[in-house]
């Protein structure tokens, strides 16, 4: 059938039909379609949502400037004027677009909708790999064409996690679902590693980059932006200190909602130097009400919702962020803006682990609370605006770039892993400094290990020094010492050269025996690592060789050693994690 001439007629005029869709995004039309040079591999990126696009214009980026790909791109149109306008922004223009877009449609519409119409194009297309991210529903579908087409899926931004299939709804089963399915894992943190590591992946899959979100972000952050309202403009001078607030998600629609905005006016009441823009989103269950409780009140802005540049160049001139946003609890931090997140549970420990967010529901009370002491305790504020980007360092498009180039067979080693480290935040170009230190990574550790502290009456922490190893070395010895960790272990990477292991109900014999055993596992291989190196590289035996020395420091918690401080932060850890119910 296929070589008759009347199918071969109806493919080609499906293939334009979709093609032709992807222009209406230009409004003066005569866009020419990129022609792609020939290239090794051909990659198909799909999105469907304005956070899919931010995300995933860094990479598409690097993969136009390349020339070992092909770069084919397909909106599902799943958003529609918010996704013209942050293709606009970035200068993308979309190969295909399905416009599935359509009033009141269920979740289930956008993923058959977006379902067929992808496994279409991937068969017309067939690429070499499926690029998604995130958990959208298009991504989710996007997913499972490519997989029913036997096609490989790379993954950005895998590994995220609540482990409650409804919070956030249906986000966390999309990327549940999305990872049984893929072939490469673009993980944006050693957390995000570590959960699929423990849900069966295999290491091979699994590459640390960061997040795209911090390459967008640091791209477009600048002293000299002009936003694109003078509402926007003046917002924050006068002395006022400045508040950016958003709610979307379906779990806070209703009364969760409703707290939301009583607590931001139970601020206002009380601190009159501050003033809310309050990025409102069009879906009705949250615009009817932001407008009906806040829409009267002279310090809040209701607006629309913004474009990316003015919204990343407003975070970096507020004083907070409260948000049930996940890009905009990785974008604050990145920032050095506290962030009060308003959810009871994020897949995004991490800024919560450094002390950067706080997870306080949408309780009334708690959102005034946190709110007035941020805004009162000096000491409470500066701990939350230390400039770390647990996130990212820019570069994540890059080594995801590299990953695939590694897959591919063209490099030899793949990207080094992205380690958390200080960022020097000011406003306008952010600079990767370096490792952040011993004292502030330590502050950083899994709060299931802080909690753990307390109530298994003591914690050891074993630090092994890995100086004398190269990069490879390193990643190899992470492996191997995290491969053997029990469920309630942490290990954590830091600055390439050292490995903190964290070990809840150790004492330090228990430690220190553990931690032999490590080190005799490690020991060997790099040895012999280090010898065949030798060989290599073509480098005479002097005799005078030692072997590679590996040190590791343990130090024990015991309960006797807290102090009112510990007790302070224990509870308020505990604090941050339960759900305070006043409504």
């Amino acid at each position: 059938m296929r070589n008759n001439p009347i199918y071969a007629i109806i493919k080609l005029l499906l293939t334009w039909k979709l093609k032709l869709r992807a222009y209406e995004w230009q409004l003066g039309g005569g866009v020419k379609k990129r022609s792609p040079a020939m290239k090794t591999i051909k990659t198909m990126t799909i999105f469907g949502t304005r956070p899919e696009v931010i995300k995933l214009a860094p990479v598409i980026q690097k993969l136009d400037e390349s020339a070992n790909f092909s770069s084919v791109l397909v909106t599902t149109g799943q958003h529609r004027e918010m996704l013209g306008q942050a293709l606009d922004q970035f200068g993308i223009i979309p190969d295909y677009n399905l416009d599935i877009m359509a009033p009141n449609q269920a979740v289930s519409d956008v993923t058959i909708n977006s379902l067929r119409g992808i496994e279409e194009i991937i068969s017309i297309e067939k690429p070499d790999l499926v690029l998604v991210q995130g958990d959208t529903t298009t991504a989710f579908a996007g997913c499972l064409a490519a997989f029913y087409q036997k096609t490989a899926v790379g993954h950005v931004e895998a590994g995220l996690r609540t482990y409650d299939k409804f919070r956030p709804f249906p986000e966390e089963i999309n990327r549940s679902m999305i990872t049984q399915l893929a072939d490469l894992h673009f993980v944006p943190t050693l957390s995000a590693w570590d959960a699929l590591r423990r849900e069966g992946v295999t290491e091979e899959k699994l590459f640390i980059t960061g997040n795209t979100v911090i390459d967008a972000l640091f791209s477009v952050v600048s002293q000299d932006h002009r936003f694109s309202t003078q509402e926007l403009e003046n917002a924050g001078k006068d002395g006022k200190r400045l508040i950016v607030v958003t709610s979307h998600r379906r779990e806070n629609f209703g009364e969760p909602l409703r707290n939301i905005c009583n607590g931001i006016l139970e601020l206002l009441d009380k601190f009159a130097d501050i003033e809310i823009i309050f990025s409102v989103h069009r879906n009705p269950k949250v615009n009817v009400p932001v407008h009906a409780m806040l829409g009267d009140h002279d310090r809040i802005h209701l607006v629309e919702p913004l474009n990316y540049l003015d919204m990343a160049n407003l975070i970096s001139r507020a004083y907070m962020v409260m948000t049930d946003s996940g890009g905009l609890q990785e974008e604050a931090p990145a920032l050095a803006k506290p962030v009060l997140v308003l959810r009871d549970m994020t897949e995004r420990p991490e800024a919560v682990q450094a002390g950067l967010a706080k997870i306080i529901g949408t309780s009334r009370k708690a959102i005034f609370a946190a709110g007035s002491e941020l805004l009162t305790d000096k000491a409470v504020y500066a701990s939350m605006t230390q400039g770390l980007s647990p996130y990212g360092d820019g570069e994540a498009a890059t080594r995801i770039i590299g990953a695939i180039e590694y897959v591919n067979g063209l490099l030899s080693f793949p990207p080094d892993p992205f380690v958390s480290g200080m960022v020097e935040m000011v406003t306008g170009d952010q600079t990767f400094v370096g490792p952040i230190s011993d004292e502030l990574f330590y502050s950083q550790l899994d709060e299931r290990i802080k909690r753990a502290r307390k109530e298994r009456q003591r914690v050891s922490v074993a630090t092994f020094n890995l100086e004398e190893t190269d990069s490879e070395q390193f990643a190899n010895a992470v492996k191997t010492i995290t491969r053997g960790l029990r469920k309630s272990d942490t290990a954590a990477a830091l600055d390439g050269k050292r490995l903190v292991l964290v070990l809840p109900g150790a004492n330090e014999a228990q430690a220190r025996r553990t931690a032999d055993r490590l080190m005799e596992r490690l020991a060997g291989p790099l040895n012999r690592r280090r010898e065949a190196d030798r060989i290599a590289r073509d480098l005479p035996q002097t005799g005078n060789e030692s072997e590679m020395r590996l040190n590791v420091d343990i130090k024990t918690y015991e309960e006797a050693d807290h102090t009112a401080e510990d007790d302070k932060t224990a509870n308020a850890l505990h604090n941050t994690y339960s759900n305070v119910d006043d409504r």
